[in-house]
């Protein structure tokens, strides 16, 4: 089938399920752009104009299927990301869906597909690692396939489909770069009979029509909501779109590295939303390397503090390359901690606060300075060197509204935002925080207290 003839059936197929869709917008072929297919304003687009409507009845949801909700319940309730996994693998070939189905992507171009090879050339970067396919396949083996298996025969008419682990891959893939977090069905009643106001159930589900929007951090003027009663969806207009633009959602604010692990596209030049993570044993290991002292036992007991606020096993430095307060304030513990002894510290609540608030107030020791530069240093090492002169001498680059689809290409400009990073990390070492010195820092502990203790000793020599 044509993908004109496709565009037409599935027009066909909107408008039996009770979809409206405006006169001001049609399905476009952007493949050329590397984008696939999208949605074009055919006329001028005002501020919040409805683009279409769909009922919730009409979502692929397991909460509008009460046969399979019911088999996904209790011990089988895998979550509702599995559930709606398991829902798609069975209704994949059915009647109803089919137009649908045929819409979706078959191939994909996200990590998850790339052979060990491709994935090498994301060598440096935390996402190497978040891929998860290992455990797609551990939750696919343990969970999804027996329980289809086991209830082949309830699913009536639409037992014929296909049990495998390319199938499950594909849903997940679909779901990941196309589904939505809607209210729950019978939302509107469960809030009124719960005690607390602010939980609001929502599950993942297929919008037909919604997800042939692409995406983009920087362009998007278009936003999915819920009407009041929670009986329709509509797609409205955020701004005004020009006849011949393109319509775009968002994918909320994420990194070109989260962009490429769900989505299979990076935005040129970056995104704001671009991070590179800093793991926290690499922080204790500069601790250590530059002669502060040992800190991983300091580690481990972070670890067992649940109540430590700034306490995470990795943290995220945003675009601007300063780092956020809880890296600051583990930063500066940890080389604190870890080059005294604890008979001279205060406490560790006292010697946390008076981090926080150094921290609050642009403050860092010498110390900490040399132990986050060594961090960064090494966290450089990591990537290839070409990629470093790279981003060394194009710290600043124009974003551009193109997107990248080429896989060594995709790989190349996570790398570079991340890099351009670190180096801006750099420079804010350098440049950003009052520094001082630790004594200093202990003695604001030790001092804090003492003019109010000789006013008080005053008053009462006066009495």
């Amino acid at each position: 089938m044509s993908f004109d003839a496709e565009n037409e059936q599935f027009v066909d197929w909107l408008k039996a399920n009770g979809v409206t869709l405006s006169p001001k917008i049609a399905l476009h072929d952007y493949r050329a752009e590397g984008q696939g297919r999208g949605v074009i304003a055919t006329e001028d687009i005002g501020k919040d104009e409805v683009l279409f409507t769909i009922p919730r009845s009409s979502l692929l949801a397991v909460d509008n299927d009460e046969t399979f909700s019911q088999l996904v319940s209790g011990e089988n309730d895998f979550g509702t990301w599995l559930n709606l996994m398991a829902y798609m693998m069975v209704v994949s070939e059915s009647s109803r869906w089919k137009p649908y189905y045929n819409m979706l992507p078959k191939s994909f171009n996200t990590p998850m597909f790339w052979s060990d090879e491709q994935i090498n050339m994301l060598q440096g970067s935390a996402l190497k690692d978040k891929i998860g396919k290992e455990e797609a396949e551990e939750q696919y083996n343990e969970n999804i396939k027996p329980f289809l298996e086991a209830n082949r025969e309830k699913f009536g008419g639409q037992s014929g489909f296909e049990n495998t682990l390319d199938a499950f891959h594909r849903m997940g893939s679909i779901i990941m770069a196309y589904s939505f977090d809607v209210k729950e069905k019978n939302a509107e009643d469960d809030a009124e009979n719960s005690d607390d106001e602010e939980e609001e159930p929502y599950v993942k589900a297929m919008v037909p029509m919604a997800d042939m929007l692409n995406a983009h951090t920087r362009l998007c003027n278009a936003h999915l909501c819920h009407t009041e009663d929670n009986t329709v969806l509509e797609m409205r207009s955020i701004k005004k779109i020009p006849k011949g633009a393109q319509v775009y959602n968002t994918y909320g604010e994420l990194p070109n590295s989260d962009l490429l692990r769900r989505y299979g596209y990076v935005e040129s030049g970056g995104t704001e939303f671009d991070v590179v993570e800093i793991p926290t044993n690499l922080i204790a290991k500069a601790v250590q390397d530059l002669g502060y002292g040992q800190a991983e036992q300091l580690l481990e007991e972070l670890e067992q503090d649940e109540d430590n606020v700034f306490y995470d096993d990795g943290y995220d430095i945003p675009v601007s390359g300063e780092p956020d307060l809880p890296t600051l304030v583990i930063l500066l513990y940890l080389q604190i901690a870890a080059s005294h002894s604890p008979d001279i510290l205060p406490s560790k609540k006292k010697l946390f606060r008076a981090i926080a608030k150094a921290c609050e107030d642009d403050k860092l020791t010498h110390e900490a300075k040399a132990v986050w530069k060594a961090t960064l240093e090494t966290r450089l090492k990591n990537y290839p060197p070409q990629l470093v002169e790279q981003a060394k001498s194009d710290l600043d680059p124009e974003p551009k509204d193109d997107v990248i689809v080429d896989p060594q290409q995709m790989c190349n400009e996570v790398l570079l935002g991340e890099l351009r990073i670190l180096f801006r990390s750099m420079k804010w070492a350098d440049e950003a925080p009052e520094l001082i010195t630790t004594d200093s820092l202990l003695k604001s502990i030790t001092n804090k207290r003492q003019p109010e203790n000789t006013n008080a000793s005053n008053k009462k020599q006066k009495k």
